[in-house]
Order: C-alpha cells, then structure tokens, then sequence
C-alpha cells in the first residue's frame, strides 16, 4: 500500500487486528496495536473490542485489565459491545460476579446493557446451574426496557431442561407468542430434558415433524441426533430404526 502511496490507516490496522484476534495470532495482533502510534495512526474502540475478546478467548485476564487501563490513559472509551465482550467471557469461565460487576459498571458510566449483554450474564448462570438466577436477569432485563429475544429464552429453556425441570421449560416455550417471539429448530432440540427424565412419548409428540414444517422450520441434523438418542436410551429400538 504504502509503495502506490496509499498509507494505512485505523480502519487497515483495525481490520488486521481483527482477523489476526479471530486466527488466534493474539501477541501479533497486540504487536500490530503498539506499532500503531509510533506510525501516527490512532487506535479506537474498535481497535481494543477486537484484541479484548481475542485475550478473553485465550482466558489472559492480566493482559485484559491492563488494555482496559491503557484505554483510559488513551481516552478510549468502552462501549455496549465492550462491556458485553466481556460480559460474556467472565459468564462463560464461572466468573458471575465480575460479569455482573461489568454490568454495573457500564450502567454508572451511562452505558445501559443490551440484549447481547443481559444474555451472556443468563447463559453464565445457566452455565453454573443457578438457572432460577439467569430468570431472575429476565426479569430485570424487561424493567430497564431491554427486549429479550429468541435467544434469551433458548437459553432459559436449555437451563431447565439440563435441571431436569422439563415443566417449567415447557412453560416459557409456550410463553413465546405472548411475547412475540417465534421457535428455532434450536428451541425444539433443546427441549431433550423430555428424554433425559424418561418422558419418551412427550418428546416425541412434541418432535413432530409435520407440526415443526408447518410452522416453517427445517429438521437437521442435531434434531435427529438428539430424537436417536433419546429414543435408543428408552429402547423404543422400531420407533428409532
């Protein structure tokens, strides 16, 4: 670039700082990031969302914190999806309460969480069982005006099922149409919690195939992996065949 007189600038370095971070190449991408200066071009938000989720992949929280602080030296400000990044890393390694001490975090900066956020704080306590807990982020999501999303319930839903409490998960699957919301082929699998507690002949109502082409959605592969399944543990072997 540089020989046909075109110089780089932030949005070159960001873009390879990005795929760099997504090839795992985390210390190049953070070499890349302190050549950037020296070279007169700025980093931004966009620069440091990349590198930030790509040393949470990596679990380098030490590195994490220290680009945090170098951000505010540089007066970089975080953002929604910032927060979010790593709202979801400290959910994904048990850290509950640094996830939700981000969330407070961003809310006292004037960044209110999104749908994004407020899922990765659920799938977190899914994650760690406390699924009456990830109910309860639900529950706060919709006073502070946050919309949940097909998501958010897949991830409810799986939650219960993985407790063996196939009840309650069925309660929110039929809450969907009051809220709008439409099922995944993903909502439909999940609910295996019918087989994990031996209620074959639910599950299989419930898996229906003319019923789920009716409302649009395509078997695949993991749906009929999980019925396979669910169906030989149960020995229903003509049934599964």
């Amino acid at each position: 670039m540089e020989e046909k007189g075109c110089k780089p600038d932030t949005v070159t370095d960001n873009t390879i700082i990005d795929c760099l971070c997504k090839c795992r190449l985390v210390d190049q991408a953070l070499g890349l990031f302190l050549q950037m200066s020296k070279k007169g071009i700025m980093p931004d938000v966009i620069t440091c969302n990349s590198l930030i989720q790509g040393l949470c992949d990596f679990n380098r929280w030490q590195d994490v914190n220290q680009l945090i602080s170098e951000m505010a030296i540089r007066s970089i400000s975080p953002d929604v999806h910032t927060f979010s990044i790593l709202v979801d890393a400290y959910g994904k390694e048990g850290m509950i309460k640094d996830a939700e001490d981000v969330i407070e975090s961003m809310i006292q900066r004037g960044h209110y969480p999104n749908v994004v956020t407020y899922n990765s704080l659920m799938d977190g306590y899914c994650l760690e069982g406390e699924v009456d807990e990830a109910l309860s982020v639900l529950e706060t999501m919709k006073r502070r005006g946050a919309v949940p999303d097909i998501c958010t319930y897949n991830i409810l839903i799986n939650g219960y099922c993985k407790k063996l409490r196939v009840d309650r998960a069925v309660d929110l699957f039929q809450q969907l149409p009051r809220e709008g919301l439409s099922p995944t082929i993903y909502t439909y699998t999940i609910l295996q919690g019918y087989f994990l507690t031996g209620r074959h002949v639910e599950a299989r109502n419930f898996f229906d195939e003319k019923m789920m082409l009716n409302k649009g959605l395509k078997i695949d592969m993991v749906t009929c992996n999980t019925m396979l399944d669910g169906l030989f543990k149960n020995r229903w072997m003509d049934e599964a065949m």
